[in-house]
Order: C-alpha cells, then sequence, then structure tokens
C-alpha cells in the first residue's frame, strides 16, 4: 500500500512467509535525503504483514559496521530470505570498503526469532568458481559479479538450489551477463555448476528468481539500457524492466521465447526488481515502484515504494503478471456516474482548439456508452472528480475507431489537459499519454482489433497507476501531475462503445508514506 520506512526509499524487496500467516518482507533502502547520510551504511530495511498491503515497520538488520570484516561492512545488497529448521536463514550479497564494493561473495545471517539477526561466522558461504564464472581478472579487471541470491527447495533431490548473478570469464563484457547454479545439502556448503542461463543479448542481467508454473520453470532477471545493451527487449518500446526465460527444470538451461519481456517502461521510472511469493495457494509478485526525485514530473528517476500484490499466471508459455483482487480489500466506496448529469455533459463543448458540435453520445438501456467522432478526437467527462487513488475499470470495444480508452487526471477544464489512455488500434500500441503537451507517453505492443471487447483497468495508487488489458498487467507508471483530476471516455475518428463502468475509491494514507 505504498509502503516505505519513514525517511526511507525501497528497492530490491523480497518476501517470505513463515507458515503461521505472517510475511517477512526484506528490502535495500536507502535515505530519502542524501543529506541524511551514506546510502552505503543504510541497514536492511525489514517489515511484516498478513496480508501482503499493510506492513508493519521492524527494527533494520545487518547494518554496516567498522566491527565487521572489510569484505563485508558496506550496505549488504540483494539476497532471498529461506525458513528451515526453526531459523530463518537470510542470504545477502557481502561487500566491502576492502574493494570499494567491487569484489562481491554470498554470505549468510541466521535469526531465532525472525526479528535479530546474527551474520554467519563461516562467510562467505559462495564464491564464484573460476571452472564457470567471473575472477577479479576476467572478464572486468577488478570486479567480481556474484549476487542477488535466490534459494529454493530443489524438487529433484534433497536440498537447495540456489541461483545468483554473476559473469562468465571468457566471455566478451557485453556477453559475459550470466545466472549462476548452486547446490546445497546443507544452506551453508554449495557446489556450484555451469550457468543455468547465459543469454547473449544482455551486458547485465541481476535479481534473479526461479518457480515453478503450470508444470514450467521461469526465470526472470532485471535488466536494461543502462548496463550497456540497446536490445534487451522483445517489446521495442522498452528499454528498461524484467524479462524472462523458460526451461523444463529447475537446473535449466533457461531459453527466452520469442516475447521474453515481463514488465518494463521506455525510461527508468518504472517497476524494479521482481520477486515471487508463494502465500495462501497463490503465487504472488512483489516490486519497487519507481519515484521521481523531489516527486515531480521531468525529473530523473530514483528507487521508491513496495508495490501491491501482483498475480504471477501463464498464457500458454508465455508468462504474465495479472491483477491481484487483494487490492479490493482496500476499497473505500462505490463512485456511482449519474447517467443524467453524462448526458448534459455530453452537450458541452469540450474541443481542444476550435468549437466544435456536442458529441454524438448513445445511451443504451443496458448502460452501455456509444462515442462517435468521424474525423477527430473527443471526450465525454464522467463528473468524478477529486479523487487520488481509486479502480477505474470499463470493458471498450473499438468498433470502427482508430483509437479510444479513458481520460484521468483531467484539469478542471477538459479542454486545459489531462492523461489518456489510449487503446491504438491503428498502430497496435497501448499508451499512456501525457496529452496537449505530449510531455509524457509510456507504451506497449497489443494488437487491438476491431469489434472485440477489451477490459481495460486502471489502478492507482496515489501517483503510482498500473494498466491491465484482460488482467495482464501491461504498464506501470508515475505521474505526479493533478493527481485529484477528473474521469473521462474517448474516441478517435470512429465509434468506440463502453460497457459496465465500474470507479471505487480506495482508502490510501498520504501518497508515498512511511507507515
Amino acid at each position: 500500500m505504498n509502503y516505505r520506512p519513514k525517511g526511507m526509499w525501497v528497492w530490491d524487496p523480497w518476501c517470505v512467509a513463515d507458515g503461521a500467516g505472517t510475511v517477512h518482507l526484506f528490502h535495500l533502502q536507502q535515505h530519502e535525503r542524501p543529506e541524511d547520510g551514506d546510502w552505503n551504511l543504510c541497514p536492511m530495511g525489514h517489515a511484516v504483514s498478513n496480508d501482503l498491503l499493510h506492513w508493519k515497520e521492524l527494527p533494520p538488520v545487518l547494518p554496516p559496521s567498522e566491527a565487521v570484516r572489510d569484505d563485508d561492512d558496506r550496505q549488504a545488497w540483494t539476497g532471498c530470505a529461506v525458513p528451515h529448521n526453526g531459523r530463518l536463514n537470510l542470504f545477502y550479497t557481502m561487500r566491502g570498503s576492502a574493494s570499494d564494493g567491487r569484489i562481491q561473495a554470498i554470505g549468510l545471517a541466521r535469526s531465532e526469532d525472525g526479528v535479530h539477526f546474527e551474520r554467519y561466522s563461516g562467510n562467505p558461504v559462495l564464491r564464484p568458481d573460476p571452472r564457470w564464472y567471473c575472477t577479479a581478472a576476467a572478464p572486468t579487471p577488478g570486479v567480481v559479479d556474484c549476487r542477488d541470491m535466490m534459494v529454493i527447495p530443489a524438487p529433484d533431490r534433497p536440498g537447495w538450489y540456489g541461483y545468483f548473478a554473476t559473469r562468465r570469464p571468457g566471455a566478451d563484457q557485453g556477453e559475459a551477463a550470466a545466472i549462476g547454479l548452486a547446490w546445497s545439502p546443507d544452506l551453508i556448503r554449495w557446489e556450484q555448476q555451469p550457468p543455468v542461463f547465459a543469454g547473449t543479448r544482455h551486458a547485465c542481467v541481476e535479481v534473479p528468481d526461479v518457480f515453478e508454473l503450470n508444470g514450467r520453470w521461469y526465470l526472470i532477471c532485471l535488466t536494461g539500457m543502462v548496463y550497456g545493451c540497446l536490445n534487451d527487449f522483445t517489446e521495442p518500446e522498452w528499454n528498461f524492466g524484467t524479462v524472462y526465460a523458460v526451461a523444463d527444470s529447475p537446473r535449466g538451461p533457461f531459453v527466452e521465447l520469442a516475447d521474453n519481456s515481463l514488465i518494463g517502461t521506455a525510461r527508468m521510472g518504472g517497476p524494479l526488481s521482481l520477486r515471487h511469493l508463494e502465500f495462501e495457494g497463490g503465487l504472488y509478485c512483489m516490486y519497487t515502484d519507481r519515484e521521481n526525485i523531489g516527486r515531480v514530473d521531468h525529473a530523473d528517476a530514483h528507487l521508491g515504494t513496495l508495490t501491491t500484490p501482483k498475480l504471477l499466471r501463464t498464457t500458454g508459455d508465455r508468462l504474465e503478471l495479472a491483477y491481484c483482487d487483494r487490492v479490493e480489500q482496500l476499497v473505500k466506496r462505490e463512485i456511482p456516474v449519474d447517467p443524467e448529469r453524462l448526458r448534459q455533459l455530453a452537450g458541452e463543448d469540450y474541443s481542444q482548439i476550435w468549437p466544435m458540435r456536442p458529441l454524438p453520445v448513445e445511451f443504451r438501456e443496458d448502460g452501455a456508452i456509444g462515442l462517435e467522432r468521424r474525423n477527430a478526437f473527443r471526450i465525454l467527462p464522467l463528473g468524478v472528480a477529486g479523487v487520488r487513488s481509486y479502480i477505474f475499470e470499463v470493458d471498450v470495444t473499438l468498433q470502427d475507431a482508430a483509437s479510444g480508452g479513458v481520460a484521468v487526471r483531467m484539469a478542471e477544464d477538459p479542454r486545459a489537459d489531462c492523461d489518456l489512455i489510449r487503446l491504438d488500434r491503428e498502430r497496435g500500441k497501448l499508451q499512456f499519454l501525457g496529452f496537449r503537451k505530449a510531455d509524457y507517453s509510456e507504451r506497449c505492443t497489443i494488437p487491438f482489433e476491431a469489434g472485440c471487447e477489451y477490459r481495460l483497468r486502471v489502478v492507482a495508487r496515489h501517483e503510482h497507476i498500473e494498466l491491465y488489458i484482460d488482467d495482464r498487467l501491461c504498464l506501470c507508471v508515475t505521474r505526479y501531475r493533478c493527481p485529484e483530476g477528473g474521469l473521462g471516455l474517448f474516441t478517435e475518428r470512429g465509434r468506440t462503445v463502453f460497457r459496465n463502468l465500474r470507479i471505487r475509491e480506495l482508502d490510501i494514507p498520504g501518497p508515498a508514506s512511511g507507515m
């Protein structure tokens, strides 16, 4: 529910259920204000929840300290948590002042009560095996990539499999990225094996996660342009985000499909670091929603807040993030749309440049609304404003329209400005567009067909906006403008029909607040 500790930003979260109905959240964190301290000295954040929506902050764990050895005295980076024999085993990435954090290894900390953790005296438990993985000499002199270990119970033998982000020593730096594999009988001794994933299109893949779903094994990784490659994603509109690969076994090899893109964005303001969670019979996903520095539009992307849960699902072999109805536990009220008010609004002139005739609107007895504009674009305001967080859903049929969809964050005068969520049939794209000034645009490829009905769902949590088509999470955006602006429907160059319109306000406290 936009959770973050007070005064801190969240990144790289992961969760584990303890078997008693409690979920532990661990995450990296940085000070909201840089002047509050060196982020390299921030401890790891820790919180608990019993519903994946409301989180109770606990004391942080693994604080960096000069008393700790000099290869483990910087901020501990990403890992995972594994319950076993009454202990919570917390794997983490060791970083130290001796190498300025460039020589990494996997460390272990353990807790008897799930709150207080002690580093294992035999750390590190894993360093890269030079038979398959990088050394301080190659492929990057002075750097050893060995981080973000994810551990799962081995389904085909006793013990556990561990997956970690690393590189191959004999490959070119731009093609060296790999996800390493290790097996352990006891979570302490690790026997390394060849990599389970070594794609040739990625300069870096990290924060791996592995899970089984509907008989196939999936590997997901964070990557993007910032790491040094321009062709990470088969989705041509994305430059940053998460890719996935598929295998028949947890031991791989994992292979990317013709569509390797799970979620992403054109700019760096998108979801960060996805990790799965098995909880109450469901397979969920939690990640970081990015914020902008200063919490204003057009600023550089930064770290952020914990998202609400999403579901993981498959369509054939395709892996998707899907709508999770747990968010509906936050519904505060249903917002009615008055048909008489709509008729009045349809008769007003909301043209953008020069006056136009009233918008032809058909109000059907079954509640459907038909909008038609043959040679232009028009919006029908819904008479709803002043709501910052909501679920806005409607079935959309582009009968012959070039595009249609919904308007959000509309200024008081709809001619002034708004954001459009556009089902673009001509270009085969779902687009979030800052209208008028065209100051913001995120897109993904969806081949919308004339006459087909699509369920569009918009989930807004203050500045964080999620777009779903037929329950599939397609885009995530961060937008600060006009947060209490109005909502509307629109059509462009043709006829669009809207059915089953529903708007519900969510009860979410202040934007990106700690709780």
